[in-house]
Parts: C-alpha cells; sequence; structure tokens
C-alpha cells in the first residue's frame, strides 16, 4: 500500500532550507518513510522581486521554481535535488534541467545583486 502525507516542519530560520532534521514533531517519519521529498518555495517566504529561484510564463510574469531534495530514497537511492517549475494557475508543474536550474539562479542572483533597492 502506498501512502503519500505531508508532515509540517520547526521554524526555519530566514534562508534554511528544509530538511529531515526540520520534521516537527514527525521524527519517526524519517525512520519508518522510504521517500522523503522536500519542497521549497523561496516567493512563499518572501516576494518575487527578492526571489532567487523563479522563472517567467510567456507573458513575463514571475512563477515560483521548486527545490525539491531527496531527504531519503530507500526506492532507488537517488538523494539529489531536483528543480520544478509550478504554473499554479494552470495547475502544472514542469521539471527543469538541473543544469539549467543552477545557471537561471547564479544569472537571478546576479540580477538581484545588480539591482538591489539603495539603503539594504
Amino acid at each position: 500500500m502506498t501512502i503519500v502525507a505531508t508532515v509540517e516542519y520547526r521554524k526555519l530560520a530566514p534562508g534554511e532550507k528544509p530538511s529531515n532534521l526540520a520534521l516537527a514533531e514527525s521524527r519517526a517519519l524519517s525512520y519508518d518513510a522510504s521517500v522523503i521529498l522536500h519542497l521549497h518555495n523561496e516567493i512563499h517566504h518572501s516576494n518575487e522581486e527578492e526571489a532567487v529561484l523563479v522563472h517567467r510564463d510567456e507573458n513575463g510574469k514571475v512563477l515560483p521554481r521548486i527545490w525539491v531534495k531527496f531527504g531519503k530514497n530507500k526506492v532507488s537511492g537517488y538523494e539529489g535535488r531536483e528543480f520544478v517549475d509550478l504554473f499554479g494557475a494552470a495547475g502544472q508543474v514542469r521539471a527543469v534541467d538541473l543544469d539549467t536550474a543552477l545557471v537561471e539562479q547564479r544569472e537571478r542572483l546576479e540580477f538581484l545583486k545588480e539591482h538591489k533597492p539603495r539603503g539594504f
């Protein structure tokens, strides 16, 4: 039988990404589960002007790029990270090539550094 469940994290520090150690009141889950996936939506924790993990739709609207980290995987053993682009209005996610995601992440970070508002 396959069971899919969601759990909450303890309060994460700014900039901290989810991990198995951050599972709130569910530590036993990290031992019992066959697969644990951590999803991080940077726009949820900041805003689209500050977020690094983003993509744009065909109209240029900034949308979230979701960081997916395998915290545990007894099924295939893969424990890397992936990125998917979220299209919330359409209810779709699309896989993003890891190299492409990393290049775009660096480019976005450089853009944000160059366009940082004064006074910060």
